[in-house]
């Protein structure tokens, strides 16, 4: 077998036959905490451009608007974030965005995106088609731009009636992402009676797929939410066999800020869940299987296009810079980097624009704790790492963090390194 060389960019070259031990050495020094190779010491770590450069960006280059269209919700998902059971998010309310506030907020993403040529804007919630009509007035509104937008609806299927399935075969360029689990699904998502909300989600797709095939193949995304990987053949089956579409995403629930009540509900055997998470991915590499590319193709992807950079040049920090390209507006108008990030935080407004200050704080306080923190970390340059790993429960960015989180994501590159190295050996073609 030709020698192949892999590249761990702060470390050296490495030959094939030499990275299972490399592997093992670092495995030993990922159980006793940071590496304390000095030749893995990084003289610095830096962001890819300086606050001045990022501030341009935001004047200029968004690209992506999300509206929080409504924080109601007609399911109560206990693993859901705004279930009440986090404490970084605000739960559920009969809080609306107003039309007017939608429209303020495209206005805003139309004047700070003129460098930008595509675009997206997502209707996000609680469940924003409850909020149906207002969405309609607001995509319409945002066509009046003359720009290339795209638009999306994240729902959970419940809704998806005759007038939204119409409205949507009027508009190509809307994509509906809807959320359906299965087997399981009624476990993890149910309405506020209690009852299950599957077959209501399933009758609405399937409606869908039979009747508007070409809605179905261009603009119906489906994601899944997995507790364990138990759940994996069974989800394959369901999706190959029912829906006969292969997922968007499927994502694994995350429990951080969350009561114990919830998580004890939720527990699955690590040990047993490793097993398994090796199994699928020994699969993934043997047989390319389309379904399981959903769960591994970001971690491969991570490792095939990871920088490379010469010795002693510093390392970058791998979170995107708050507001740099993606615009989180929540109901009152007050903005968040995302989505995904405690609502604790707030960087500006609709009214004044945005709040400078705090967002020079957190690109400070990020640019410190990773001088301090991540130098001599073997993994720097592979860390996926961002704000809604690092901030705390209130928004603000801790000097300490926990040890538990870096050794798991140090675990999860190796796993990607291994399956990364055995999938360019059988067939190095297959990564283009």
């Amino acid at each position: 077998m030709a020698t192949i060389q892999f590249d761990v960019p702060e470390c050296g070259r490495f030959e094939y036959n030499s990275l299972t031990n490399y592997i093992t050495k670092i495995k030993t020094e990922n159980s006793q905490g940071q590496t304390k190779q000095k030749d893995c010491e990084l003289t610095s770590i830096v962001w890819g451009k300086s606050f001045e450069e990022y501030k341009k960006e935001m004047n200029h280059n968004l690209r992506s608007l999300v509206l929080q269209v409504t924080r109601y919700c007609n399911l109560r998902c206990d693993y859901c974030a705004y279930s009440g059971s986090f404490t970084n998010m605000l739960p559920h309310a009969e809080k609306n965005m107003s039309l007017e506030v939608m429209c303020q907020s495209i206005n805003f993403f139309m004047q700070h995106s003129d460098n930008s040529e595509d675009l997206v804007i997502i209707f996000y919630g609680g469940e924003p088609l409850t909020e149906f009509e207002n969405i309609v007035s607001a995509v319409n509104y945002a066509k009046r731009f003359n720009r290339n937008i795209r638009f999306g609806i994240s729902s959970n299927g419940v809704l998806v009636n005759q007038r939204v399935i119409k409205w949507l075969s009027e508009n190509s360029d809307v994509y509906l992402t809807v959320t359906i689990n299965g087997k399981k699904h009624d476990l993890y998502r149910r309405k506020i009676d209690g009852s299950g909300s599957f077959k209501i989600i399933f009758d609405n797709l399937i409606k869908i797929k039979t009747s508007y095939p070409d809605i179905w193949q261009n603009q119906i995304r489906l994601i899944s939410n997995i507790n364990s990987m138990e759940e994996i053949n069974d989800l394959r089956d369901f999706y190959l066999k029912k829906m006969k579409k292969i997922p968007s995403m499927i994502s694994k629930l995350n429990f951080d800020f969350c009561d114990e009540s919830v998580r004890k509900k939720y527990f699955v055997d690590q040990e047993k869940e490793n097993t398994l998470l090796e199994k699928f991915a020994d699969d993934y590499v043997r047989t390319n299987d389309p379904f399981l590319s959903v769960l591994y193709d970001k971690g491969i992807d991570m490792i095939h296009n990871r920088g490379l950079c010469g010795e002693n040049t510093p390392g970058y920090i791998g979170s995107c810079m708050p507001l740099s390209w993606r615009l989180f507006v929540r109901v009152d108008g007050t903005f968040n980097m995302c989505e995904k990030v405690t609502d604790k935080l707030n960087l500006g407004d609709i009214k004044n624009g945005y709040n400078y200050t705090t967002i020079e704080y957190l690109y400070n306080q990020l640019l410190n704790f990773s001088n301090n923190k991540c130098r001599k970390c073997w993994a720097q340059r592979l860390c996926l790492f961002c704000f809604q790993d690092f901030l705390d429960e209130n928004g603000k960015l801790p000097m300490s963090f926990s040890e538990e989180k870096c050794k798991k994501m140090r675990d999860d590159i190796i796993f990607y390194l291994k399956m990364y190295i055995q999938i360019i050996s059988q067939d190095p073609n297959r990564l283009n």
